[in-house]
Order: structure tokens, then sequence, then C-alpha cells
């Protein structure tokens, strides 16, 4: 459809029993349809739209809604907090003002922070239910302590955070099975992980430094697999000498724990 064209959902109303919509028009200046015709949505997923007048307030009528994706629609997002059944939540580019109302929701098993600016966790570490974590590309986050109150995270993924030095103790977080860190160029230490009960680790394009992995071969008893590709073949050779070879995998497709981000239509069949 063409962009610059003004699109309503009143169409809608013939497909009242839609149980999963995704919505990418960014001309679209109204999301009261998909409240009034399709109330019973489990999956919602909206692109960004081109006007910031666009309202999020018909979300609160979703009641049925288990998983949601928004991109940078600001327009009251607290709406979302109206979602008692809301189980998997994905925000794209927003700060911290409007990721403090994921605090609300403690019924969160699975969330997604991608390009956004804020500096802490602190709207996450109430999430008592989560299990799955995955922060991309985040301005201005250094601070990562809330995640040590995450007692059921069982799928941890960081891509991105230039200001993180160093993990938290994460030896305390006993269902934690899967750990991906992707372009963590400012990591320093790996210490945190240590002792955990982490069954797979991934350090992908990062320039911390081979000897960070000595220790973990031997404060890591419940490791079974592992992938490390460091800033060059040199790194990731010295990193590696440090490990059974028998864990080491070739891409993270081998990794039985983690699941990445993918459409979600999927989980309703």
């Amino acid at each position: 459809w063409p962009e610059d064209k003004e699109y309503n959902l009143g169409f809608l109303k013939h497909y009242s029993d839609t149980r999963a919509l995704e919505v990418f028009l960014p001309s679209l200046t109204s999301i009261d349809a998909i409240a009034e015709y399709v109330s019973g949505l489990e999956f919602l997923s909206l692109g960004e739209f081109s006007s910031p007048a666009v309202s999020l307030k018909p979300l609160q009528n979703l009641q049925q809604l288990s998983s949601l994706s928004l991109v940078r629609n600001k327009k009251d997002i607290g709406s979302i907090t109206c979602l008692p059944g809301l189980r998997d939540l994905s925000l794209t580019g927003y700060q911290s003002k409007q990721v403090e109302h994921v605090a609300a929701l403690r019924g969160l098993e699975k969330l997604y922070l991608g390009f956004g600016t804020f500096e802490s966790l602190d709207a996450v570490k109430g999430l008592s239910r989560l299990k799955s974590l995955e922060i991309c590309w985040v301005k201005k986050l250094r601070d990562l302590r809330s995640l040590q109150r995450l007692k059921s995270l069982e799928c941890l993924s960081l891509s991105t955070l230039k200001q993180v030095a160093s993990m938290p103790d994460l030896s305390e977080l006993g269902q934690l099975k899967s750990l991906v860190m992707d372009t963590m160029n400012g990591l320093s230490s790996l210490a945190g992980i240590k002792g955990s009960s982490i069954a797979e680790l991934a350090v992908i394009n990062s320039k911390i430094d081979p000897l960070c992995f000595h220790d973990l071969s031997h404060g890591m008893p419940s490791l079974q697999r592992l992938i490390v590709f460091l800033a060059s073949q040199r790194s990731t050779t010295e990193a590696l000498k440090y490990f059974d070879k028998q864990l080491v995998c070739a891409s993270i497709n081998d990794f039985k724990f983690y699941k990445g981000r993918t459409s979600r239509v999927e989980y309703l069949s």
C-alpha cells in the first residue's frame, strides 16, 4: 500500500474473529478500529506511525492480549498497564519515561527492549515471572544490577550496550540457562557470570580480553555449549584454549535454550 495514503482500519469489522494482527502503516491516524472490531486479539504488532498524535489508548480495551510489539509510538503508552494478561512485550525506540510502565506488568514472561535511551533496568526488577529478556542497542545503559532480582530468568541476551563495563553477579539466578552477549565492546570483566547455572554462553563480536575467559573455564560447572567470536581470530583462539573443545559450538543454532525474537503468529497455532 502507498505510504502517503491515509488509511483507516474499518475493514477489520469483517474479521472480528482475528486473533493475530500486524500493522505497518506509517500514515495511520487512529487505531480505534482495532479495539472496536477485533477486541479478542491475542497478538498485536504495531509499526511506527508518522504522526506522534496517534493514541495508544485503545489498547486498554484488548483484554485478551498476550503479546504486544510497539515501535516508537508514545502517546498514551501508559495504556499497556491495563493489560494484565500480557505475557510478551517488545518495545523499540523508547526512553526511560515510557519504559517505566513495564514495572506494572507483573505477569510478563518475555521482554524485548531495543534502540532506546535509559540508564538503568529499575523498571524490570520487580518482574518475578520474567523468563526471557533481550536488550539491544540502548544508549546510556550502564547499570545491570537489577538483573539480579529476576529469579525466574532463563534466557538473557545483551547486544551493543557500549557503557556496560562488567556483568553483575548472576550466581543467584538458579533458572538462568542461556546468556548471549553480542558486540559488548565495553566489557572488561566476565567475573559476574562465574558460579552461575548458565548452560549456554555466547560472546560474539566483542573486543574483550581473552584472559577474561581463563577463570570462566573453571567457574561455570553447568556450561554445556559455548560460542566465542572475538575481534580477531587470534583472540578467539586464545579465549577458547581454556575450554574443552567438546563445549564449542559453531553457531547459535546449536543452542537448545536460547530463543531469539521471531514472528509471533506461530504461537497461536
